[in-house]
């Protein structure tokens, strides 16, 4: 408080007093605040000097100047602090209030099986956040794809976490079960009477049924019980995780292969074979015939021989026996005795004639002892020529010699004169 004093300096001066009282004066600056998320607790302002009154949105105490964002909401908010009085003081604060993200997210099921496709989660609150799995699980961190080929059967914990201002977290639970893939593998096609086939099936425990199944566990398919035809089986796994397969199995007639069942021929002569019953033929033993997988082979065989043709329709097959008997009716061996070179008649070569012959060694001299012909081939002959240099030879007697060997073993060895006509 002061006295003020005024004194006049005239002739006749005088004085008066004035009293006047200074007051400190007061700073109501209001310290920063926030920004706040809408989840925030609520706090206390502060400005330089205390003691005044606040007021504005989310000012739940004016006194003590307390701020709640859960009150305020999000949102720019204008703050007023007060200080009363002749020297008080007013001064505003703009406090930024964030709204927290919504970390919700869902799958379509809380339950999975292994062989199931990849469950990815539904974000329906914040997007841009980020996915973890517990329990050692496999996840991807952006879309939450839970990876069921790598993730083992159990109870997982999925946490989604958003990256905003206010970021949240929510999670979800997820089962995952032991998956079962019921994938049978083909079979047959089948013959009829051919008995018990064991199915198989990928995973094991499921329960099989259709015609011809007579054992549900084991997977026993028995063609006569099935019958003729195609026949749909089924393998089930029961259960959440379980899975169920079909395939078709045949079953087709057997064919009936029919052969005439002997066939007498003179040794070294043939005989048409002839099978029906099938669409494909094959003949053992395949030797002294002119075809193994044809319907109707020429056999020449040399000693009496069984030949079996197996005849296959649908992969089914039967099989039938004939008898070629080979009978060895061996006529000598003849030479003629005159050859007429460059002739029309029969005699025009020389040729050793006779059936059974399986070796031949045949030599013409002249009446010199010269060889002039020598074969060891029954179908060859001598056309009066001479074997070095291929001249017609003159007419004269000429000597043969005859070595041969029959199929019934015996040895034949004969000479004689061929007289050469020209």
């Amino acid at each position: 408080s002061y006295t003020v004093t005024y004194t006049t300096s005239g002739p006749c001066p005088a004085t008066s007093t004035f009293a006047i009282t200074i007051t400190t004066a007061l700073n109501s600056t209001i310290t920063a605040a926030g920004p706040f998320c809408d989840t925030d607790a609520a706090v206390n302002l502060v400005a330089v000097d205390a003691g005044g009154t606040w007021s504005g949105n989310g000012i739940t105490d004016a006194a003590l100047g307390t701020f709640d964002p859960n009150v305020s909401g999000p949102g720019t908010h204008t703050i007023t602090y007060t200080i009363a009085g002749a020297c008080g003081s007013t001064s505003t604060q703009d406090i930024v209030v964030n709204p927290t993200d919504d970390a919700s997210f869902n799958y379509a099921s809380a339950s999975y099986c292994t062989v199931d496709p990849n469950p990815v989660a539904n974000v329906t609150g914040t997007p841009g956040g980020t996915f973890s799995i517990d329990n050692g699980g496999t996840i991807d961190p952006t879309t939450g794809e839970i990876n069921l080929g790598t993730t083992a059967s159990g109870t997982y914990t999925i946490t989604y976490t958003t990256n905003g201002a206010c970021p949240a977290s929510s999670t979800a639970t997820v089962t995952i079960t032991d998956g079962f893939t019921a994938v049978i593998t083909q079979a047959g096609p089948f013959c009829l009477h051919q008995g018990e086939y064991i199915l198989e099936g990928l995973a094991p425990g499921g329960v099989w049924s259709g015609p011809g199944i007579t054992d549900t566990t084991l997977g026993i398919f028995h063609t006569d019980t099935a019958g003729l035809g195609t026949h749909e089986i089924i393998y089930t796994i029961p259960g959440s995780c379980g899975d169920a397969d079909t395939i078709l199995v045949e079953v087709f007639d057997n064919p009936n292969a029919v052969v005439h069942p002997e066939y007498t021929i003179d040794w070294g002569g043939s005989v048409i074979i002839d099978a029906v019953g099938g669409s494909t033929y094959n003949w053992s033993p395949d030797y002294n015939l002119d075809c193994s997988d044809c319907q109707s082979p020429t056999a020449s065989p040399t000693e009496t021989t069984i030949y079996c043709v197996s005849v296959t329709e649908n992969g089914c097959v039967d099989t039938a026996c004939t008898k070629v008997n080979v009978e060895l009716n061996c006529p000598e061996i003849y030479v003629p005795n005159a050859i007429t070179p460059l002739s029309d008649d029969e005699n025009a070569v020389i040729c050793a004639m006779g059936g059974c012959v399986l070796e031949i060694h045949m030599r013409i001299y002249d009446r010199w002892g010269e060889l002039v012909f020598e074969t060891n081939d029954l179908n060859s002959c001598w056309d009066g020529t001479h074997m070095r240099n291929g001249k017609l030879m003159s007419s004269a007697v000429f000597v043969y010699i005859l070595d041969a060997t029959l199929a019934n073993g015996e040895k034949v060895n004969q000479k004689g004169n061929i007289s050469l006509i020209r």
